[in-house]
């Protein structure tokens, strides 16, 4: 299964309450083990710089552009802007065959604003993402697309393999000119439990002409 955040932030009307920075942010499951999933929530008060990091846009799975959160944030336990406004541009779903559009607003606050827009193309033991930038201007932009798994990665070429305990599983890389990383994060397993170990994974591009768009695709090795 792959679970999308393509809805409003927190409670409706409460600036954020409850959000997390997300706004087209993915979990996936594949052949029963948890492939990818965000960074979870370990303490609100208790912690408030873990607190912070594990809502903002860099402890979830999002295309990330010039560094920038999607909605401003200021250092605080509840409040989230709602510059990144959702959008579901297209859904058609079926046994053999699913594919949903999204996107967010965020990113037009910018000086030089961009478009960003995300398609899901689910097939059999196959997902594919298209993520895409767009802005007015043809200048060159960082982006950085950046994934969270509990699974052990390695890099093969500019592909990620994630060894999980029954399978493994291959993430082509979304652009040639991209260059992969992984480092250690922390995830929680549930509110007031750290997991021991965890990673954040991806890609990144410093010169990015726009507009920009680059398919990646999570599949079960051997299959």
């Amino acid at each position: 299964w792959c679970f999308v955040d393509a809805g409003p932030r927190g409670i409706p009307g409460a600036i954020g309450v409850h959000g997390h920075n997300d706004v087209t942010s993915f979990e996936l499951s594949m052949c029963g083990e948890s492939v990818i999933v965000d960074s979870g929530m370990y303490s609100y008060s208790g912690s408030p710089k873990i607190s912070f990091e594990m809502k903002s846009t860099f402890g979830h799975n999002l295309l990330i552009v010039d560094g920038e959160e999607i909605s401003t944030t200021p250092f605080d336990l509840w409040v989230i802007g709602d510059e990144a406004k959702p959008m579901v541009l297209k859904k058609e779903f079926s046994k053999d065959y699913s594919v949903l559009e999204v996107g967010h607003l965020g990113y037009e606050r910018l000086e030089k604003p961009i478009k960003v827009r995300r398609v899901f193309s689910v097939k059999k033991d196959t997902l594919e993402i298209c993520d895409s930038a767009e802005g007015a201007q043809r200048d060159l932009r960082q982006l950085e697309i950046r994934l969270h798994t509990q699974l052990e990665p390695s890099i093969q070429g500019k592909d990620i393999i994630l060894k999980g305990m029954n399978h493994t599983f291959r993430v082509s890389c979304p652009d040639n000119e991209f260059m992969p990383f992984f480092e250690e994060t922390y995830l929680a397993e549930s509110y007031g439990k750290m997991r021991n170990s965890g990673y954040v994974f991806g890609w990144r591009g410093n010169k990015c002409e726009m507009p920009w768009s680059g398919k990646y695709l999570f599949q079960v090795e051997g299959k």
